[in-house]
């Protein structure tokens, strides 16, 4: 499958995160049986990239797949490292690796495009940021013991075997709970065209369904419509869920399956809209300006989406009204 969601699509979305999931516990499935061999390859680094990708990068925009390709080649250099007798520069590339995608992952943590992961998908790269910085931590303690020339009765291979397993585990967990929410969503589907298709209930239950969903999505619409609060840098998804009075949870469903969108790029959507307006109104306003005024973070950020949502570039919007 294509690692890419284009335009965002929740169905999509959870498809590549549940394939993420699998890959993930084949990989260190595989590294934890080969430990219980005393074989050490460390299958588990290749979690690192792709929870950076999926941080990183806009999957509306760039194939995640595409993108990993360079960081496993990387990754796979480190891994045959391990099986040199250069044991020592081993060490320290293997560090370097750990302590440059941890920092990297931190950097990021923050992006629009981490906010817009859905509460499954942050909830693993919380876990596997936590069981990066334990194999950091695991590895510099036994670099400093063959440093000095220390011995320490219990082995790494040990201590890895024990993260390995819960993760293992945490992994075919977060897998059941993805597969199970669809498993319901369908017995749903199911229970509801069995009502719909019995002839007196189906003007009263779909009439009430439409008008629940109608009305909630139209809340939304209003508000953005109404108001210019979305256009504080800070404003959120906890913000709007206030607003239109339906919990974070709830409110991001029906923005994601009924909207067919996202909370930030619909609140993208909106500034863009607003950015426009100041492009054909206010000449005098540099991009800058705009940016600052639709709330933007980042001047790339505005671009990027302006592009997105427009078609062309700010400057090119405005040579074409002026």
């Amino acid at each position: 499958m294509k690692f890419l969601s284009n335009p965002y699509n929740a169905k999509s979305d959870k498809a590549i995160f549940e394939t993420i999931v699998q890959l993930t516990i084949v990989l260190v499935a595989l590294q934890f049986l080969l430990s219980l061999i005393n074989i050490n390859i460390t299958f588990g680094y290749f979690i690192l990239p792709i929870i950076y990708v999926m941080i990183k990068y806009d999957r509306t925009e760039v194939n995640i797949f595409n993108k990993l390709q360079l960081h496993f080649v990387g990754t796979l250099g480190v891994l045959l490292l391990a099986f040199s007798e250069m044991t020592m520069l081993y060490e320290i590339v293997n560090l370097l690796f750990l302590a440059g995608y941890l920092f990297a992952i931190c950097k990021n943590i923050n992006s629009v495009h981490a906010k817009n992961l859905s509460y499954k998908a942050f909830n693993f790269i919380s876990f596997f940021s936590f069981y990066a910085v334990a194999g950091t931590v695991i590895c510099f303690f036994y670099f400093l013991m063959d440093l000095f020339d220390k011995s320490y009765g219990v082995t790494s291979s040990f201590l890895f075997g024990g993260i390995d397993f819960f993760a293992i585990l945490f992994s075919t967990l977060t897998l059941i709970v993805s597969r199970s929410e669809e498993t319901v969503e369908n017995e749903i589907k199911e229970v509801t065209n069995k009502i719909i298709d019995a002839p007196v209930l189906n003007v009263v239950v779909t009439d009430a369904l439409e008008k629940e969903m109608s009305g909630q999505v139209e809340s939304i619409i209003q508000y953005f419509e109404n108001s210019e609060e979305y256009l504080d840098t800070n404003f959120s998804l906890d913000h709007l869920a206030k607003e239109v009075e339906m919990s974070k949870h709830h409110l991001s469903e029906v923005i994601n399956h009924d909207m067919n969108t996202s909370f930030y790029q619909l609140l993208a959507k909106y500034r863009i809209n607003h950015a426009k307006f100041l492009i054909e109104k206010k000449q005098n306003l540099t991009i800058e300006a705009i940016v600052d005024e639709c709330g933007f973070s980042s001047k790339s950020t505005f671009n990027k989406y302006f592009k997105y949502f427009v078609g062309q570039t700010p400057s090119g919007y405005r040579s074409l009204v002026a």
